[in-house]
């Protein structure tokens, strides 16, 4: 009987490279004492969520199909999947082609497992992919609590992937600058400062600047504009560790016959998290990008990807002047000037809705745009000048401020408690490979401790986070109005910085074009939140 072996390798490390030629002469052993020929090997390297994607599973399933051998043997059912429901989809699939499946490790043999109708029996091999997705599972589940509690020690959970201008630190688990390459980010964040964009940088970087010299980069490749935005969004440059930022999702293709693919097939997404889900450690390793210049590069970033950037839109309130009659927005036109230079119409925002689709929409109005930037900084001014409303704005959130409180106890109780869990998980799987609890229980009593877990871990996340809130609420309202007191600077700023200050400090602006009204709705950033 023609024969393949599979065998497959989880990861890239040396010790995994011994398993896979273990597993071979493993199946080779096998193969010679019943008898079975072995025509061809296919190992595979794939990694995490076990899926039909992977290259060597579709050529032992084409290849098998297509008569080149009438065997597939493997050292266990956990080298092909660790999903339940994927893996017997793949043995029954075989098996209706009459290709034989053997497992060593589980003992199981499509030619020998059939019920008494001669029909495959699945119940063995079921319960075995069963423990293998569970561990796998479980594996996955400390894993992610060992890297969060890592994250929140400030360590870097990936010591093979290193960010651009930091080196690891194996013996404190952390990132230190390395000097060597550390100046080209300072470069990056400067030139940006200066003006230019991602794209500019990135030629100059390779070599397009008066000296035509070329600066090192992440891997050796050129420096793309992609590069530059993902280095100028990365909190990691000012001493930052965020972890959780995106998961891993199992999608099917849209289209897979377009390329390639198969309904089958799925790919797997890297969503990003919603941003409480995030853990943020500030001050975790030494920064190569001051606070203040980060601060500047984001807001810039903000503002360029809402398309609000002065260069293509002269307009100081672009997206956030709202019409007050309908809700739409106003959109900016320059005035005009006739042949003599004088002014015929002056700049103006007009209620969107009435330019696209005229009165059945909105009424026809406008409101100048020097009346609209006075009044708004005038009433900013009017807000600085009243200490109390200032003081009432920063107090709604008092109420979440706690004292000094014991954090440290607390986390050292759910530390405990989880701990306790993962005993009496591994002591409950034990029992039901022993056959002291059945399969329901298992279910049942696993799913309850995973719910747990999921708690207690929740649970340290609030507490970590209340423990940074943990300031003296004066020392935070003083920080406050020294941020506010900035705005006084306002009106004496170009109109490029003038529009970065508005977009932070102001949500909405509701005019009314026919009364000349206006409604501020502020955006101030409190440091308490």
């Amino acid at each position: 009987m023609k024969t393949a072996i599979y065998a497959r390798k989880s990861t890239n490390k040396l010790g995994q490279k011994e398993t896979i030629e273990n597993q071979i002469k493993i199946c080779r052993r096998y193969a010679a004492d019943h008898g079975l020929e072995v025509v061809d090997v296919k190992t595979d390297s794939g990694t995490g969520t076990d899926d039909i994607n992977r290259k060597e599973v579709k050529e032992l399933i084409t290849d098998a199909l297509a008569g080149k051998y009438d065997c597939v043997i493997m050292k266990g059912i956990s080298r092909l999947y660790r999903d339940t429901e994927k893996g017997l989809g793949l043995i029954k699939k075989l098996d209706r082609s009459n290709i034989r499946v053997i497992t060593v490790e589980e003992m199981f043999d499509s030619q020998e497992n059939r019920t008494g109708a001669g029909k495959l029996d699945t119940s063995k091999i079921t319960m075995y992919l069963m423990f293998s997705e569970m561990e796998s599972k479980k594996l996955g589940e400390r894993i992610k609590h060992t890297q969060i509690e890592k994250a929140y020690a400030g360590e870097w959970n990936q010591a093979s992937s290193v960010p651009f201008g930091y080196e690891y630190d194996n013996q404190i688990k952390k990132l230190k600058i390395d000097y060597k390459v550390s100046s080209i980010i300072e470069m990056i964040f400067k030139l940006y400062l200066e003006g230019k964009g991602t794209k500019s940088i990135a030629f100059y970087l390779n070599g397009d600047n008066e000296e035509n010299k070329s600066y090192p980069s992440p891997k050796g490749k050129r420096w793309s504009e992609y590069t530059i935005a993902f280095i100028l969004k990365n909190q990691v440059y000012i001493g930052n560790v965020i972890y959780n930022k995106r998961s891993k999702t199992e999608r099917p293709y849209k289209q897979p016959e377009l390329i390639g693919k198969t309904e089958e097939d799925v790919y797997v997404g890297n969503d990003l998290n919603d941003k409480e889900e995030w853990i943020i450690v500030e001050n975790a390793h030494p920064g190569i990008i001051k606070k203040g210049i980060f601060k500047r590069a984001q807001e810039i970033l903000n503002t360029k990807s809402k398309r609000k950037g002065i260069r293509n839109n002269v307009s100081l309130f672009a997206s956030i002047a709202k019409c007050a009659i309908c809700g739409s927005g106003m959109t900016f036109k320059r005035g005009r000037k006739n042949d003599k230079g004088h002014i015929v119409t002056k700049d103006n925002y007009y209620c969107m809705n009435y330019i696209r689709y005229g009165k059945q929409f909105c009424t026809s109005h406008h409101v100048g745009a020097k009346e609209l930037e006075a009044a708004v900084l005038d009433d900013l001014i009017i807000y600085l000048d009243h200490d109390q409303i200032i003081d009432d704005t920063i107090s709604k959130d008092k109420h979440k401020l706690k004292e000094e409180v014991s954090f440290e106890k607390d986390l050292s109780n759910i530390e405990n408690e989880i701990s306790k869990i993962t005993i009496v998980m591994d002591t409950l799987f034990r029992k039901y490979t022993e056959g002291l609890v059945d399969e329901n229980q298992l279910h049942t009593m696993n799913k309850m401790y995973s719910d747990q877990l999921n708690n207690l871990t929740n649970m340290m996340k609030t507490i970590r986070e209340s423990k940074k809130l943990n300031i003296k609420p004066q020392i935070l309202f003083e920080k406050y109005k020294k941020e506010i007191e900035q705005i006084k600077f306002l009106k004496f700023k170009q109109k490029e910085e003038k529009r970065y200050d508005i977009l932070e400090l102001i949500d909405e602006i509701k005019v009314d074009g026919d009364t000349k009204e206006i409604e501020i709705r502020y955006n101030f950033k409190n440091p308490a939140r």
